[in-house]
């Protein structure tokens, strides 16, 4: 899957003339990956996409995205559904129509979801994430904080985890983050 950004556009960012392009997509990668992993889909446009989820004794499944933008296929056990028997909302869920639940527990369905281009602020939170591993590499490993007398070193040991996003970059990406359904 394409990064958020380019290696210009990093460039443009960090304003400088030109940045290494190698460096430059690895660290737009490591950025772009860790904001889907964060957010828990892709973001981006994807079509096509095939997911089988869990609908048993459900009124409502939900597909993982917050940006449904089409159905192609439904799928309940083996039978092929047709628009009218189902529903759909783009934040992501499919509603049975008709009957009240999905009858079986493998749904499966194909869909058209995502952003493109992506907005701005996804974008906006990748350059600032690969731009900081772009200028110091280091950094993006480990961390040492110093007040007065005391220090704190904490290492990411290159892990993709919340440590790489700074609190405002959460922030941002709070409304683009999959929650947890119960």
């Amino acid at each position: 899957m394409a990064a958020f950004a380019t290696a210009a556009e990093l460039a443009s960012w960090l304003q400088v003339a030109s940045v290494d392009t190698a460096t430059a997509n690895l660290q737009l990668n490591i950025a772009s990956n860790a904001i889907r992993t964060y957010c828990g889909w892709s973001i981006s446009q994807e079509t096509d996409v095939e997911e089988t989820v869990d609908g048993e004794c459900r009124h409502r499944v939900w597909l993982p995205t917050l940006r449904l933008t089409a159905v192609s296929e439904v799928l309940d056990d083996a039978d092929t559904l047709t628009p009218d028997d189902y529903q759909f909302t783009r934040r992501g869920s499919l509603i049975r129509q008709g009957t009240r639940y999905w009858w079986s527990n493998e749904v499966t369905v194909t869909y058209t979801h995502g952003w493109d281009p992506v907005p701005d602020v996804v974008k906006g939170v990748c350059l600032a994430i690969a731009g900081r591993g772009y200028l110091n590499p280091v950094a993006a490993k480990a961390t040492t904080d110093t007040a007065g007398p005391f220090t704190r070193t904490q290492s990411f040991n290159g892990s993709v985890d919340t440590s790489m996003f700074q609190p405002a970059e959460m922030r941002d990406l709070s409304k683009f983050r999959i929650q947890d359904i119960a």
